[in-house]
C-alpha cells in the first residue's frame, strides 16, 4: 500500500529557495530498495487473534483496533 508523500515545511536557506519534496521521495525509495537488497528489515508484529468464533465487533480508535467475538473475548 502506498502512503501519500508528506511534505513538511522547512526554513528557506535564501529568499526564494524552497526544498523540493523529490529529494525525500528519492531517499524513501532508496531506503526501500536497499532493504530489499540486503534483507535488513524489521519483522512485522503478529498479534494473537480469536481462536474459534467469528468476530462480531470491530472498533477503531486512533492507532488502536479492538475486536470482540462470540466467545466473549476482546
Amino acid at each position: 500500500i502506498e502512503e501519500p508523500l508528506v511534505v513538511k515545511r522547512r526554513e528557506t536557506l535564501k529568499p526564494g529557495f524552497v526544498h523540493s519534496p523529490w529529494k525525500r521521495a528519492y531517499v524513501q525509495q532508496h531506503h526501500i530498495e536497499s532493504n530489499w537488497r540486503t534483507g535488513d528489515i524489521t519483522s512485522p508484529k503478529l498479534l494473537k487473534g480469536h481462536d474459534d468464533h467469528v468476530i462480531t465487533c470491530l472498533q477503531f480508535c486512533g492507532d488502536l483496533i479492538v475486536s470482540g467475538s462470540d466467545d466473549n473475548t476482546l
